[in-house]
């Protein structure tokens, strides 16, 4: 690829390519406010991936899901063109840091492509969307993480509140009900061993003025935008 734009915009005028992906994501995990609810649509279930593939050549886990996520977003952009134009922006996508898990990343990318695989002429449509937007809720599922595996970031984001004055650790603990907990599972479980690090380090030091919601927020949302690498122009 020599990195130029490609020569139609993508997505294409038949609808949204990607979007519908980033939205589910984030709705599953509570950082952004859900798309409005559509019509139900007859979605077929597709199956995850279990593991990363292992191919040696291919680099990290991290390396290889990028890869196949990018592959699957190169396959769809030759899909919804249909004239074989070259999609300019594989590399670009190679290059980004996702903070997505493998695992999560590698599932997301092989559901979706088998749902591509699977759907006939034009990709671009609801019932297409609909697969799609299930691979990325349920890999946000199966990886999330057990109450007891968040426990040490819920110690931390209470320390801080004590720390803040904002109340007694046990005060934290009551306030952090289970609609929350359930969030920062999700969230959480999605991102790579790296984000996660840089999580709780931002939950440690987050500014005294800002309500505990406001600090889990301010710290995911950043990581949270570098999940999925959209192209360019794409709305999320």
């Amino acid at each position: 690829m020599d990195g130029s734009a490609p020569r139609r915009p993508w997505p294409g005028p038949s609808g949204p390519a990607i979007p519908f992906l980033a939205l589910s994501i984030a709705a599953a995990i509570g950082c952004a406010h859900p798309p409005a609810r559509e019509a139900a649509q007859p979605v077929a279930r597709v199956a995850m991936a279990q593991t990363v593939a292992a191919d040696p050549s291919a680099g990290t886990p991290q390396a290889r899901a990028q890869r196949s996520w990018c592959s699957y977003l190169e396959a769809l952009y030759g899909r919804s063109t249909k004239d074989g134009t070259a999609w300019g922006r594989f590399d670009e996508c190679l290059a980004h840091g996702s903070s997505a898990s493998p695992i999560m990343l590698q599932h997301t990318a092989d559901c979706s492509r088998r749902a591509l695989d699977a759907t006939e002429g034009d990709p671009l449509t609801a019932e297409y969307a609909g697969q799609v937007r299930r691979c990325g809720t349920e890999a946000i599922e199966a990886a999330a993480l057990s109450v007891e595996e968040l426990e040490p970031l819920v110690a931390t984001v209470c320390e801080r509140a004590a720390a803040c004055g904002s109340g007694t650790y046990a005060d934290c603990r009551i306030a952090l009900d289970a609609r929350l907990e359930t969030r920062l599972g999700r969230a959480v479980g999605a991102i790579n061993v790296e984000s996660r690090e840089k999580l709780r380090a931002c939950l440690g030091a987050a500014a005294c003025d800002d309500p505990m919601n406001a600090r889990i927020s301010g710290c995911l949302e950043p990581i949270m935008d570098r999940l999925l690498w959209l192209p360019p122009g794409t709305e999320r």
